[in-house]
């Protein structure tokens, strides 16, 4: 989105906007201590989005925001209430233009190569209006901003309904498509399997080479046994591979060895961790986590 719409700085952080519908309250806050009362209402909206992503939690949220940004970026998170119900979500990152440096940032929402988001954390009944009471906050706390870029908004997205309302004083601009890596589990099993062709037989060789290893078995961690006791593990199991030769792995990005402990180490209690032991040896997965109950 382009921002063609310079609005005044207030004096203060938080600020009643007028709807017609019923009054909205803006809060933004720039640091963790500050963001922490609004974290259990922010869960629950979470885990009622439709877009079911473990990124728009604000543990993951909150190891980004720490762990992911760089030296010369900032951020803001701008929350939008109804009354005492929170309504939207929107955290911002502040990068300097590479001319025009304060005077003209650019923004965008946390995503990076580890974290496929970018979309915004809208209620689905309030969707509209509290898209554009958090657009306008934003444009508040940062007035001569020159755009917000949402790197990946789902199909499932509020946003995009928001979007149908309109929204002045904006211009939108729609990048690629993208399915990413994409896991349909929805539907049983057997469906699944049915669906994947000549990727069957390519399953079933991948089996047989495992078991040839020794006996094969699958773990799932959820809830306080989902810890990140075996990181470690993993991580040297990683980068013992292609990955380490050539020093892709993410024991070679210290802000990725970071990030993931402090992620797993605020883990909700409906998030799990995936494994598949060969023998002797664990070949876990990365953490997964679903939110709500809607499509993805």
């Amino acid at each position: 989105m382009r921002n063609s719409l310079d609005t005044a700085r207030l004096s203060e952080d938080t600020a009643q906007l007028p709807d017609k519908r019923s009054q909205l309250r803006a809060v933004t806050v720039r640091d963790f201590e500050a963001l922490a009362p609004h974290i259990p209402a922010w869960n629950r909206l979470a885990w009622a989005a439709p877009q079911r992503l473990p990124t728009l939690l604000p543990a993951w949220v909150d190891a980004f925001l720490r762990h992911r940004l760089q030296p010369n970026e900032r951020w803001l998170c701008c929350l939008v209430y109804m009354g005492d119900q929170l309504v939207g979500v929107l955290p911002v990152i502040v990068t300097p233009h590479p001319f025009l440096g304060q005077f003209g940032p650019t923004l965008r929402t946390p995503a990076d190569a580890h974290t496929p988001s970018g979309d915004v954390l809208l209620a689905l009944d309030h969707a509209g209006s509290a898209f554009r009471a958090l657009l306008g906050e934003v444009s508040r706390q940062v007035p001569h901003h020159l755009g917000l870029d949402l790197k990946a908004v789902r199909k499932s997205s509020p946003v995009w309904a928001a979007l149908d309302d309109g929204l002045k004083g904006f211009a939108m601009h729609c990048g690629l498509v993208s399915l990413y890596s994409r896991l349909q589990v929805e539907g049983d099993c057997s469906t699944y399997f049915a669906g994947l062709g000549k990727m069957r037989r390519n399953l079933r060789i991948g089996r047989q080479r495992l078991e040839s290893r020794g006996a094969v078995s699958v773990e799932m961690r959820t809830g306080s046994s989902a810890g990140a006791d075996f990181l470690p593990e993993f991580l040297a199991l990683e980068a013992s591979g292609w990955k380490g030769r050539n020093c892709t792995a993410i024991a070679n990005d210290s802000s990725i060895t970071a990030f993931i402990p402090r992620w797993s180490g605020t883990w909700p209690p409906r998030a799990s961790w995936n494994g598949i032991s060969c023998g002797w040896r664990a070949d876990p997965s990365l953490p997964r986590s679903g939110c709500g109950a809607g499509p993805r």
